[in-house]
């Protein structure tokens, strides 16, 4: 990648890691883990400095506005829905059983959570003869019918009724093909890397015009 590293090997780049906790990687062989007392108030005797060009906690961004962006937060609209993709889709929502894309392969956690799920309002669902338990595709406007992944519909009362939500992460560990279907349930398939936040780039999981129907 052509970046300018001033380590010169892994336990160098460990120590500095290390610096601020007054141990070096050499001196942690044999530990399993280090616990560090927590220390409340530390900006107050001069041994935390926020990580801003100020130094203090920055609610009007600096930073920000170096960069030519607004400083301050500001409201900005939902985004345009259409005809064709009238639901507001909100990608990466978790669970409690797995992180990221671990645990579907642990039998108690899969018994607990068996199948990835789509969450949407539950009178909105019946207007599209969709039950609850269903199975159902989602497409977003960025790629139509050329690209649809898998959820099951789950309801929950009181849920938007131009929002859905589904997880992210899900592959099959029981299905037999190499990918284990990690593109079947995953909504990055009809996210485009390409559409991104500006300011942080991160990719837009979020506010996304989409459709779902019944398969």
């Amino acid at each position: 990648m052509e970046l300018d590293i001033p380590w010169k090997s892994l336990e160098e780049y460990i120590d500095f890691r290390l610096k601020g906790r007054g141990v070096t990687f050499k001196e942690l062989e044999g530990i399993n883990s280090l616990t560090v007392p927590k220390e409340y108030e530390r900006y107050t005797k001069g041994r935390l400095e926020f990580k801003t060009p100020s130094k203090k906690v920055e609610l009007y961004s600096s930073l920000l506005k170096k960069f030519g962006h607004d400083p301050l937060p500001h409201p900005v609209a939902p985004p345009e829905t259409t005809a064709e993709f009238p639901l507001i889709l909100i990608g990466g929502k978790k669970s409690l059983e797995y992180v990221h894309t671990t645990g579907r392969q642990i039998k108690l956690l899969r018994k607990r959570y068996p199948d990835p799920t789509l969450e949407m309002n539950p009178e909105m669902a019946r207007e599209k003869g969709i039950r609850d338990g269903d199975w159902v595709w989602l497409e977003s406007i960025y790629f139509g019918n050329k690209e649809r992944v898998k959820f099951m519909a789950k309801f929950v009362e009181g849920f938007s009724r131009q929002v859905v939500a589904v997880e992210a992460g899900w592959w099959f560990p029981e299905m037999k093909d190499p990918s284990h279907g990690c593109f079947d349930s995953n909504v990055n398939v009809v996210i485009p890397g390409d559409v991104y936040d500006p300011m942080f780039g991160s990719t837009n999981l979020k506010s996304v015009p989409c459709r779902v129907y019944k398969v």
